[in-house]
């Protein structure tokens, strides 16, 4: 069996649906106000679940890549290929070190330039005060770029791509990003029974961390994925030698 016959199997594959099922969920918690809206938005918060699971999934998909790459660093079959492996190592590593602001409130260190210059007062870089406006669109940006290559036709050439089984874990944080710069950019009224009621800016990004934490999710299934297809091209190319 050939290798360009299995990888179109892999990608006829559904979009995972899981994304929708576990987004649903959260809103759905978040109407009940008076226990349900509490909790969800509380587990949302700096140091809580969904941002040390973000932190979890993005670290565990840098050491499964870096894993891979020293696996296979003297191996020929992928020549500078197996160099993106490492590069998106240490992407997601920077990914994660970024989200608990590099141990920050772990280790109780300080470094006055960044946090002062800091939308949060933490030492990141991505709520620096020049980067936090633009943010949002480069999130709108990363995903419509991951999104548009998990709709591209698989081949043996391009094994690297994204599945398109992981769209969604793109796209509707993407879309979510997307919606919610043009609330803050053209806030939405309407027109009650006795009152005009508008969308608080307030309320526009309460489930970011929820949708980072799909992102780094995302982010994990693929490195696990491709480690699967970097194990089946080695062992076809074994196979035909």
């Amino acid at each position: 069996m050939q290798l360009n016959k299995l990888i179109p199997n892999i990608d006829k594959k559904q979009s995972n649906k899981f994304p929708f099922i576990f987004l649903c969920i959260c809103y759905w918690i978040d109407t009940y106000y008076n226990l349900g809206n509490k909790v969800i938005r509380r587990l949302q918060f700096e140091d809580s679940i969904f941002e040390w699971l973000t932190f979890l999934f993005l670290v565990l998909s840098s050491i499964l890549l870096i894993k891979t790459f020293l696996e296979n660093r003297k191996n020929k079959l992928f020549n500078i290929k197996k160099y993106f492996l490492i590069t998106l190592s240490i992407f997601f590593l920077l990914w994660a070190l970024e989200e608990i602001s590099w141990g920050q409130r772990i280790f109780n260190f300080s470094w006055d330039y960044i946090s002062q210059n800091n939308r949060q007062d933490e030492i990141n870089f991505h709520n620096l005060n020049i980067i936090q406006p633009s943010l949002h669109k480069l999130y709108v940006l990363y995903c419509s770029v991951v999104s548009i290559l998990c709709l591209i036709k698989k081949s043996k050439s391009n094994i690297f791509l994204p599945e398109k089984t992981l769209l969604y874990f793109f796209l509707l944080p993407g879309l979510y990003y997307f919606v919610g710069e043009l609330i803050i950019n053209f806030p939405i009224s309407y027109q009650g029974a006795k009152y005009t009621y508008m969308v608080l800016r307030k309320n526009v990004f309460v489930f970011q961390e929820v949708n980072e934490t799909l992102l780094a999710l995302g982010a994990l299934l693929y490195a696990l994925n491709l480690i699967k297809k970097i194990e089946i091209f080695k062992n076809m190319k074994k196979l035909n030698s």
